[in-house]
């Protein structure tokens, strides 16, 4: 396995990664998006002996607090902070790893947990092209489709903030997997108050706790076409390690409805 660590982004030297690329990579990449903790080693962690299994390369971006306003810690969960947007960040960051490691790629997976899932469910929604598949754990505040809310909460101003419109028919194309811990309560963390600059019309209307929110996530992408399946996870709480498992077991399973095949054997 090949480390890559703390690697600054050339176009934008404010952000970097941290990667692991298998010696015989199977021609599938999983980007990991940490959370609010921003621990991008610890996402790599947990995703390390499945990717040694599977043959998977790793990215796993880092969005420092402050970018890009001193004191905004938030603004990645939502794509787009002024003139920053984060998802070309990521698709530079992306690009830059394909390109120094020199990989073949043949599919794509997006994980996200807690902030991360906000980043990634909101990613997919605006890119869902992108991805084989994606995997969103523990997000605290989530987008709903069909909601006339403005971005973030929902989707009515999509056109003038991405500049174009959804599609939609490649969303309802993309595997989803909404996972979360049984004992994630998060009501104290993930209720945003209207003095707070992230607020928006809407923005608590998914449920109280993590699991709520999780849960009419998952639903409501799913009555909206999306393939989205939804786990509760027993004995976790807001912690990837017990989740980590559950999401690569998603993956498996798409990659084996796919018909890919890392040709290990035993997989």
């Amino acid at each position: 396995m090949r480390f890559g660590t703390g690697t600054a982004l050339v176009k934008d030297p404010r952000f970097s990664w941290w990667s692991a690329v298998p010696e015989s990579p199977c021609g599938a990449v999983a980007v990991l998006i940490h959370g609010s903790d921003r621990d991008p080693v610890g996402m790599r962690r947990e995703f390390l002996d499945w990717a040694e299994r599977t043959g998977t390369a790793l990215l796993a971006p880092l969005f420092p607090a402050g970018v890009p306003d001193a004191g905004d810690a938030n603004g990645y969960k939502q794509l787009r902070s002024g003139d920053t947007h984060f998802d070309d960040v990521l698709q530079w960051t992306l690009d830059a790893f394909i390109e120094r490691e020199l990989l073949d790629v043949d599919r794509l997976e997006l994980f996200g947990f807690s902030g991360g899932a906000q980043f990634a469910h909101r990613l997919a929604l605006v890119h869902p092209s992108d991805w084989s598949a994606a995997a969103f754990a523990a997000p605290g505040n989530v987008t709903l489709l069909g909601s006339e809310h403005a971005w973030w909460p929902g989707v009515g101003d999509f056109a003038a903030v991405f500049g174009r419109e959804r599609d939609h028919a490649r969303l309802q194309a993309l595997p989803v997997h909404v996972l979360v811990g049984a004992d994630d309560d998060g009501s104290g963390v993930i209720h945003v108050g209207e003095h707070e600059s992230r607020w928006r019309a809407g923005a608590n209307d998914a449920g109280r706790t993590r699991v709520d929110r999780a849960r009419h996530l998952a639903q409501n992408w799913h009555d909206h076409g999306v393939p989205a399946t939804f786990e509760i996870v027993a004995g976790a709480a807001h912690e990837l390690a017990p989740l980590a498992p559950r999401a690569q077991a998603f993956f498996d399973r798409v990659r084996r409805a796919d018909g890919f095949s890392d040709a290990r054997e035993g997989n």
